[in-house]
């Protein structure tokens, strides 16, 4: 998902007055010992905007990811036969040609790359309480008990995330457990009274309008989402 959110902020602005769509598997075709820079760059944003133009998450990613690898595949295949004085020029223009076009995409685009990029956070949320789940586990099976956690970070980050300290996680760091990056949720967990099964929940504000989304996960269960998909 990171890498999904990666490439859709480092290349989203694929031109429009290419048009049209290119499917992954074709780009090979396209890019030739013939085809100049802005040509090649007119590939990619077919290849691009055919992810953007996808129906599901899932499939924008999985576009994204293979457009970005069989055309950076193909050219540099394409340059490995070129004279090496050629290549810089070449790289410079084929950015250039990309860079020239990222406005307009961005604006025909800019809502569902938005929807995008909350899809992508509310996944890292998702990802963040099932690896709490898996550090409460752990500690327990190492001779300790399942641990409650006050709210860390105390309350949802909204459009921006926050930084995760060790020192101010409370129960958190009792078992062991760091955010690996900044997080975009708020977390804690409550453990049954008889000690048996412990509930992680988040909570999270993604869009920033003021209405919470909240996740839950149980030693015998996955992380997911209890409000409204339209809740973020």
């Amino acid at each position: 998902m990171k890498k999904l959110l990666f490439l859709l902020t480092a290349f989203w602005g694929f031109t429009l007055a290419c048009g049209g769509t290119i499917d992954p598997d074709e780009v090979s075709k396209k890019i030739t010992a013939g085809s100049s820079a802005e040509d090649d760059a007119k590939v990619y944003c077919k290849c691009m905007k055919g992810a953007l133009k996808a129906d599901s998450l899932e499939k924008t990613e999985k576009i994204a990811e293979a457009c970005e690898s069989n055309i950076m595949q193909a050219i540099e295949q394409k340059l490995n036969k070129v004279d090496e004085s050629k290549v810089a020029a070449f790289g410079k223009e084929f950015h250039t040609q990309k860079k020239a076009c990222m406005e307009k995409l961005r604006k025909k685009y800019s809502k569902k790359i938005g929807d995008i990029k909350k899809d992508v956070h509310r996944q890292n949320v998702l990802i963040d309480i099932d690896s709490i789940k898996t550090a409460q586990i752990a500690y327990e099976a190492q001779g300790g008990a399942y641990t409650e956690c006050q709210p860390y970070p105390p309350k949802p980050s909204g459009r921006s995330p926050q930084p995760w300290v060790s020192a101010e996680s409370g129960g958190f760091a009792t078992i062991n457990y760091k955010a690996d990056v900044d997080v975009f949720g708020s977390y804690s967990v409550t453990v049954a009274a008889d000690g048996m099964d412990f509930t992680v929940t988040g909570v999270s504000d993604i869009d920033g309008d003021g209405v919470y989304a909240t996740y839950t996960a149980t030693s015998r269960s996955k992380a997911q989402l209890i409000t409204g998909k339209d809740i973020y």
